[in-house]
């Protein structure tokens, strides 16, 4: 197991802890990968430093709401100022940095979802979640909408999904509602690749491996991730392109030779892709994926025998029994 999610509302409260944890980590050379959350308000650079030291590769943040009035409604009263800060750290320091946002909030109406696009132009996250405000049993929002309609606690007993609310308020229809989620999600991708391009990291050479390794793993989620099937991102394989190369500007990270690679194979630019991946080799000489990548490349441009030679010094797994077959067909015809 190489990767972990602290599902903890409260990871960042205790600093102390979090640099215990970074501490131990990296004393225990423990090679993972993991993501926290954390508030806005509770985070600064010193601990986001050693977090990204010790594997961290996303913090999610609940702002909610660009509107300080459907903030304060939500009984999250966050400062504009902390929630630019904590973007700016986390994104300086290699971190993918993820919003959550609530739509259909008390008084939510056009103006107050612009104001949740324009907070995003400006902390520029790379990822998003959105969600439909839900009323929970205990809080103070449902105890108001509870004691305006009448309604008893007993309704939870009932088998029932939750209620949103919207179904409560009917000053609010579910068309707008769907709508403005709809708006701050297609906002959100076609503007990503400009947030993406407008990362600027901390100074400091000794991170120039999680810079890498940062850039890297954005661009297979735009080549080749889940990013790549979303038909409202524009550009995606020239911005997966641009991120391989620039994750190479810092270091020589495996994943960006293999992702580019793979996404000049796809582009029919054999050439460059046989280049790049014996200098990956030069860097990695042992490791299986490369040398698999350099197997297809040649089967690619029909060079069998060789793809045939590369393929029978690999371990033997399904993957490379289909692709030693192949090539002894192809020679044999």
């Amino acid at each position: 197991i190489r990767m972990f999610y602290f599902s903890d509302d409260t990871f960042t409260l205790n600093k102390s802890k979090v640099l215990e944890i970074c501490d131990l980590i990296l004393k225990k050379e423990l090679k993972i990968n993991w993501n926290a959350i954390s508030r806005v308000d509770q985070v600064d650079e010193e601990m986001v430093y050693w977090m990204r030291k010790a594997g961290c590769i996303q913090i999610s943040y609940g702002v909610e709401s660009g509107s300080e009035k459907i903030r304060k409604a939500l009984n999250k009263p966050l400062k504009r100022e902390d929630i630019l800060r904590a973007f700016d750290i986390t994104r300086r320091y290699g971190i993918l940095p993820r919003l959550y946002l609530i739509y259909g909030s008390p008084e939510e109406d056009d103006s107050t979802i612009k104001e949740s696009i324009d907070l995003m132009h400006t902390i520029k996250p790379l990822a998003l979640i959105t969600y439909i405000l839900d009323l929970f049993p205990g809080t103070r929002l449902w105890d108001e909408i509870r004691k305006i309609n009448g309604i008893s606690d007993d309704i939870w007993l009932n088998k029932i999904e939750g209620i949103m609310y919207f179904q409560m308020d009917p000053s609010i229809s579910k068309e707008d509602v769907l709508s403005w989620g709809e708006r701050l999600r297609k906002e959100f991708y076609r503007n990503l690749p400009d947030y993406v391009r407008s990362v600027r990291f901390s100074e400091g050479e000794d991170l120039n491996p999680e810079y890498a390794d940062f850039l890297s793993r954005l661009g297979m989620t735009f080549s080749h991730g889940h990013y790549s099937r979303n038909p409202d991102i524009p550009k995606k394989e020239e911005l997966s392109e641009w991120l391989f190369k620039k994750s190479l500007s810092y270091f020589n990270d495996k994943r960006a030779f293999l992702g580019l690679s793979m996404l000049w194979q796809r582009q029919g630019k054999m050439d460059d892709a046989e280049r790049i991946l014996k200098d990956a080799l030069l860097s990695y000489p042992k490791d299986s994926d490369l040398k698999l990548c350099l197997a297809i490349n040649h089967m690619n441009r029909g060079n069998f025998k060789e793809a045939l030679h590369i393929l029978k010094a690999l371990p033997l797994s399904e993957e490379t029994k289909y692709y030693i077959e192949e090539c002894k067909k192809r020679i044999s015809t």
